[in-house]
């Protein structure tokens, strides 16, 4: 179940070679993220985005990808981008 739309998804030039460098897919995570799976995030970060869910305020995820690097997903307040 997904607790949000995306709306417009932008990456950035390092992210995309990660992912690529990885085999990874952008969806696979961008799925995580909209199900309110944050990854490997602190748990002080994890609260956070809890309370930021229902508060409509800007919700963080972190992933690490295949080969240790990674990928961070933030969703702005109004789930615009």
């Amino acid at each position: 179940m997904c607790l949000f739309d995306l709306g417009r998804v932008e990456v950035t030039p390092a992210a995309s070679a990660a992912l690529s460098e990885a085999g990874a897919d952008l969806a696979d995570y961008l799925d995580r993220h909209r199900r309110g799976d944050w990854g490997e995030v602190e748990e002080r970060r994890a609260e956070h985005n809890a309370w930021a869910w229902e508060h409509q305020a800007i919700l963080r995820s972190r992933y690490e990808l295949p080969g240790g690097r990674c990928l961070s997903v933030a969703t702005a307040r109004d789930r615009s981008y």
